[in-house]
């Protein structure tokens, strides 16, 4: 009979321990671990998270400043001033308008023979921006001039020449500095190419009294000048207004929850809006 052998049967495998001693973590050490864990990562997520918010708020203002900087340029220095029709919105009408209207306003609707500045554009990520233009004139709505309205104004030049005494002695001599002395005639105060001492004609205020008023100092004291309103300068509008500047306001308006990207006008959400004003005159 096989027997086991003599060194198993003697216990000769022996068992020991490691020299640290083995241990585990509490559920309260664990819960403690977790709070400090969470208590530092949270800010770190509101942080990334505002970055993200930031992030979007940056890249649609810069679309919107684009956008607007696209349609108030193009209205400024591309089209004509009768091809925008001012009203709420305005009206792109015209050759120009089938040109542009489509560019600066995408999906804008036709109003009569021309299309309404409303449109909607949408960028990269997928948001929609609405585009709305109003356009007012700054009318004349009387036949004469009414404080209040644009005007022009000028002062009938100056007329030294009716200056005296002296005036025809002064051009005499300047004839004779530039004819037979070969010099420049150049006003002086007095001498011998200003023998009746004659007034410059842009003098100041402070010259003698009681002399004869030209020049700035006119404008001053006498107010004499000519106004000159905007029917006197512009023939009718087709509407029959009388104007040569519009105010033009251009509002953008979008959205950045992501549930609102398609509805641009939306106030829930995080709506956004952008507002610039300018004014188009007729240089034509």
């Amino acid at each position: 009979m096989l027997g086991w052998p003599a060194w198993m049967m003697s216990g000769g495998v022996e068992q020991r321990s490691g020299g640290l001693p083995q241990s585990g973590l509490t559920l309260p050490e664990v819960v403690l671990a977790m709070f400090v864990l969470a208590t530092a990562l949270i800010p770190i997520f509101g942080l990334l998270t505002q970055d993200v918010k930031d992030t979007d708020i940056l890249v649609s203002q810069t679309f919107a400043v684009d956008r607007a900087r696209l349609v108030l340029n193009t209205l400024l220095e591309e089209i004509s001033f009768d091809t925008l029709r001012p009203g709420n919105p305005a009206v792109l009408d015209g050759p120009q308008a089938a040109q542009w209207a489509p560019i600066l306003f995408p999906g804008g609707a036709r109003l009569g023979s021309g299309f309404a500045c409303e449109g909607v554009a949408t960028d990269g990520r997928g948001i929609s921006y609405h585009l709305y233009l109003r356009a007012d004139p700054i009318e004349d709505t009387t036949a004469t001039y009414t404080e209040g309205e644009l005007y022009f104004s000028y002062y009938p030049n100056p007329t030294v020449e009716d200056q005296a005494p002296g005036w025809a002695s002064m051009v005499a001599r300047a004839t004779v500095a530039e004819t037979t002395e070969n010099r420049p005639s150049i006003y002086t105060p007095g001498g011998i190419d200003n023998p009746g001492g004659v007034l410059p004609p842009y003098r100041y205020l402070n010259g003698p009294p009681n002399t004869i008023l030209w020049g700035p100092q006119e404008e001053f004291i006498t107010g004499r000048r000519i106004r000159v309103d905007q029917r006197m300068v512009t023939r009718p509008r087709a509407d029959g207004r009388y104007y040569l500047m519009q105010r033009v306001l251009l509002q953008i308006s979008w959205n950045l929850a992501m549930s609102e990207y398609s509805r641009p006008t939306s106030n829930t959400g995080r709506p956004q809006r952008l507002h610039v004003v300018t004014f188009k005159a007729d240089l034509q």
